[in-house]
């Protein structure tokens, strides 16, 4: 089950209506209620640290903008990895003008630019890789059918690639 929640970013600014702490009791409160794999999703740049205290098993981010931000929390991520929760990679971009100005390489390197400053906080490549995944960093709805394909094409390739360079798959 995933639960998108793309503005998950502004419960702590003046914005919020709501507690971070209700938002989390939400979220455990709902996942304790499924028989399956639970998965928040939050394109936009919050507090990571509340999220990976949750019981969700993965966390979906926008890794296209926000890679260097969950890297500044490396215990919380550490142990949310430890006890086997999985991050997908939201790297491909579906903003019509971003995507069009990406290619495969850029995307690449600033995956493994974000993956290096995740175990340059103390993650093991091995174990992190094992549990993530790679997806575009949102849904595609805005793109065009031809945009869609090459946003997927993207991550399907950038995927294969991560998994022979790094676990020999």
């Amino acid at each position: 089950v995933s639960f998108g929640e793309p503005l998950l970013g502004v419960i702590d600014s003046p914005f919020g209506s709501v507690s971070v702490e209700e938002i989390i009791d939400t979220f455990d409160e709902l996942l304790n209620g499924i028989d399956c794999a639970g998965e928040v999703h939050c394109c936009s740049n919050m507090d990571w640290a509340k999220l990976m205290q949750t019981k969700t098993n993965v966390i979906n981010f926008d890794a296209y903008q926000f890679a260097d931000k969950i890297a500044l929390y490396p215990a919380p991520l550490s142990e949310f990895i430890n006890r086997g929760g999985m991050l997908a990679w939201g790297i491909v971009p579906v903003n019509p003008e971003t995507l069009a100005g990406e290619d495969y390489d850029n995307l690449l390197d600033k995956l493994e630019t974000g993956v290096d400053r995740l175990v340059r906080g103390g993650l093991d490549r091995r174990s992190l890789l094992e549990q993530s995944f790679i997806t575009p960093c949102c849904d595609a709805g805005t793109l065009t059918p031809d945009q869609t394909i090459r946003a997927w094409s993207l991550t399907k390739e950038i995927a294969h690639t991560m998994r022979n360079r790094h676990l020999g798959d």
